[in-house]
C-alpha cells in the first residue's frame, strides 16, 4: 500500500511539475498553445487518479498474499497509461515550444510583428523612410494612427507601450527601429507601404485650421511613396521579362543542341550509306534516311507511292505548296532524261504542284539547263545542300525556299550553296 501511495504521489507531482517546468519557458505569444498542453497534462493526472482508485478498490478484494504482491509495485496498466500521456504531451510541448521560440526570435524584444505573409516588395532603406514619412503625415490624431497600425498588423502589445506623453514621431521612431531589427519584419513594412500608397483621402486631417497644409503634405508623402512602389513594380516586371527572354533563349539553345545531336546522328548514318551509293539496296536505304530527315524537321509529307502507274518517291508540303520528290542515290550525276521523266510526273498533277529533285551525285550541265527556264516547276538539290542542312546552317524548308526564290527571280532551277549569300 505504501508503494502504491508513493507512485500515486509521484504521478501527481510529475503532472504539476511537467506543466510548471515547460510552461515557465513560454513567451507571451505562446500562452494559448501552452494552455492546451496544460489541459492535456491535467487530463493525464486525472486519468492516473481514476486508474489508481480502481486499482486500490481491486486490491482490497484480493487475498492477503496477492494483495501484498500487487501493492508492492507499480501496476503495468498505470505505468503504460502514464507513459502514453506524458509522451504525447511532451511531444506536443516540444513542437509548440520550438515554434513559439522561433516566432519570438523573429518578432524581436518589442514583439512588434504579428503573423503576416510576405509581400513582393523590395524593402530598401529608402522605402522605409518614405513609408515612415507617409505614416507620420497621413494621421494627426493618436487614435487614428493607432487604428491604422493595428490594421497593418502592429501588435497590441507594442501599441500598449505608447505612453500618453510620447508624441507621434517618437513612437513611430521606436516602431520603425524595432521593425528594422529583423528581416522578417519586411512583410509588415511592405503591408504598411501598400496601405499608405492606396490612400486617396485623409479624413483625419480634415476640419483643422491648417487642414490644407496638412493634407498637402500628406498627399506629397503618399505620392512619393506610390511613385517609388510603381518604379519598383516596373523594375520587377522588366526583370521578369528579361528572365523570360533568357529562359526562351536557354530553351532554344537546348533545342538546338538536341537538334545538332540528332542531325549529327543522321550525318553518321548517311556517311555509312556512301559505300552503297549506286546500288539498289543503297537507294532504298537512302530513301528511308531522307524521310527520317524530313521527319526531324516535322514537315508535312507523304512517303513513296504509285499514282497512275508512275512511281513517286514521295511529297512534302511547305508554305501551302506541294512538292513531289525525286531521289537519286547514284554514282553518276543525273542527266537530261532524268529531268524529262520527273517533269512529266510533276506537270501531270495540279497547277500548284512543283518538284524537288535530290541527286547526291549532282546534275549534268544539260540537266540543269533542261530543268530551268520560263515557268520552271523543278528545284534541284545535290549533296552540298544536304550537308548544309546536316550542319545546322539552314533547315530543310529554308533551303527549298531559297532555291525557289532564286528560280522565281532568274528562272534557274539550281542554286549552288556558294550562291546562297546573294539576294
Amino acid at each position: 500500500m505504501q508503494s502504491l501511495l508513493a507512485w500515486w504521489s509521484a504521478g501527481f507531482l510529475f503532472g504539476r511539475c511537467f506543466v510548471s517546468v515547460f510552461g515557465s519557458g513560454a513567451c507571451d505569444d505562446c500562452v494559448g498553445s501552452y494552455g492546451f498542453v496544460f489541459v492535456v497534462c491535467l487530463l493525464a493526472e486525472a486519468a492516473y487518479r481514476a486508474a489508481a482508485t480502481r486499482f486500490l478498490l481491486s486490491c482490497q478484494k484480493k487475498p492477503g498474499k496477492e494483495k501484498a504482491r500487487l501493492a508492492g509495485g507499480c501496476p503495468a496498466e498505470l505505468t503504460a497509461l502514464l507513459r502514453r500521456c506524458v509522451q504525447t504531451a511532451a511531444g506536443k510541448m516540444k513542437d509548440i515550444h520550438d515554434v513559439g521560440r522561433d516566432a519570438c526570435a523573429r518578432g524581436g524584444a518589442l514583439n512588434v510583428l504579428s503573423n503576416i505573409g510576405c509581400m513582393s516588395i523590395n524593402v530598401t532603406p529608402h522605402l522605409v523612410q518614405l513609408t515612415y514619412e507617409a505614416a507620420l503625415k497621413s494621421f494627426w490624431r493618436r487614435r487614428a494612427l493607432e487604428k491604422f497600425l493595428r490594421q497593418v498588423r502592429i501588435s497590441d502589445r507594442h501599441l500598449a507601450t505608447w505612453s500618453q506623453d510620447e508624441v507621434k514621431r517618437e513612437f513611430l521612431d521606436r516602431t520603425f527601429a524595432a521593425l528594422q531589427k529583423s528581416p522578417s519584419s519586411n512583410a509588415v513594412i511592405s503591408n504598411m507601404a501598400q496601405a499608405l500608397a492606396e490612400q486617396s483621402s485623409f479624413p483625419d486631417l480634415e476640419n483643422w485650421e491648417d487642414s490644407v497644409v496638412k493634407i498637402q503634405a500628406a498627399k506629397k508623402a503618399v505620392k512619393d511613396l506610390k511613385e517609388y512602389l510603381n518604379a519598383q513594380k516596373l523594375s520587377a516586371e522588366a526583370a521578369r521579362e528579361r528572365e523570360a527572354i533568357k529562359e526562351v533563349a536557354r530553351e532554344q539553345a537546348q533545342a538546338l543542341q538536341r537538334a545538332r545531336g540528332t542531325l549529327s546522328e543522321l550525318g553518321d548514318r548517311l556517311a555509312l550509306l556512301t559505300s552503297k551509293q549506286g546500288t539498289q539496296s543503297g537507294g532504298y536505304e537512302y530513301e528511308a534516311w531522307f524521310y527520317d530527315l524530313i521527319n526531324f524537321f516535322e514537315l508535312e509529307h507523304r512517303r513513296p507511292y504509285v499514282a497512275a502507274g508512275r512511281q513517286i518517291d514521295g511529297s512534302l508540303t511547305i508554305d501551302g505548296t506541294t512538292y513531289l520528290i525525286e531521289l537519286k542515290f547514284t554514282e553518276k550525276p543525273s542527266g537530261g532524261p532524268d529531268i524529262d521523266i520527273f517533269r512529266g510526273k510533276v506537270e501531270s498533277k495540279a497547277d500548284n504542284t512543283m518538284g524537288v529533285f535530290v541527286s547526291m551525285a549532282g546534275f549534268s550541265s544539260v540537266a540543269i539547263q533542261d530543268a530551268s527556264g520560263k515557268k520552271s516547276t523543278l528545284l534541284l538539290l545535290d549533296a552540298s545542300h544536304i550537308y548544309l542542312i546536316l550542319s545546322g546552317g539552314m533547315t530543310c524548308s529554308e533551303v527549298i525556299r531559297r532555291i525557289r526564290r532564286h528560280a522565281s527571280q532568274t528562272g534557274e532551277s539550281y542554286l549552288p550553296v556558294a550562291g546562297f549569300g546573294g539576294a
